[in-house]
């Protein structure tokens, strides 16, 4: 792990800090979750990052409510578990910067941006032209044309089967069996 921390930082990546705070975050928005409390990530990451001295940029101001679940859930409990999941955060982040990399060149709208970084990052279920057109607020005939734009660009590839349930994946990448191996 050290080894792996190393060379990430070599190539200056700050990802031990960015997978921590990733880790915290989907930890307290879990456990709050299991208690039956929705709570804005973004809040969440917000608090942790204060508490970690994190300069992620402008700070907003966060909820006290937040602030204090984030309190209770802040202990060892959280910590050891974030520690646990460093690794596999890791291989997401470096697969991110990896994609990145690799598409450097590619032209790509904003809608496509925030799509492919949700992909990247953590999606709920399959992505289809309904997910698309929702969450970037377009037409379905738009989100229709970006993804087709992605596919013919070798990015995503159409999920086997089709219809009303035609859905996409990010196609692989050259060299992510080589970032699953560092990091596993």
């Amino acid at each position: 792990m050290n080894c792996l921390i190393g060379r990430m930082e070599v190539l200056g990546f700050p990802l031990t800090a960015e997978a921590t705070l990733q880790n915290l975050t989907l930890d307290v928005l879990k456990s709050s979750e299991i208690e039956g409390e929705i709570l804005d990530r973004e809040q969440v990451r917000l608090s942790i990052a204060r508490r970690l001295e994190l300069d992620i940029g402008a700070l907003a101001p966060v909820d006290r409510h937040v602030e204090g679940i984030v309190d209770r859930m802040a202990g060892c409990h959280a910590k050891s578990r974030a520690i646990t999941n460093t690794e596999e955060t890791l291989g997401g982040v470096l697969y991110k910067a990896h994609f990145w990399q690799m598409h450097k060149d590619a032209l790509f709208n904003d809608r496509q941006r925030l799509m492919l970084n949700k992909v990247l990052d953590v999606f709920e279920g399959k992505l289809t032209t309904s997910k698309w057109a929702k969450i970037t607020q377009c037409s379905q005939d738009t989100a229709l044309r970006d993804i087709l734009a992605l596919v013919e660009q070798g990015v995503l590839e159409k999920d086997p089967g089709g219809g009303r349930s035609t859905s996409y994946s990010l196609k692989s990448l050259p060299g992510a069996a080589r970032i699953a191996r560092i990091v596993g």
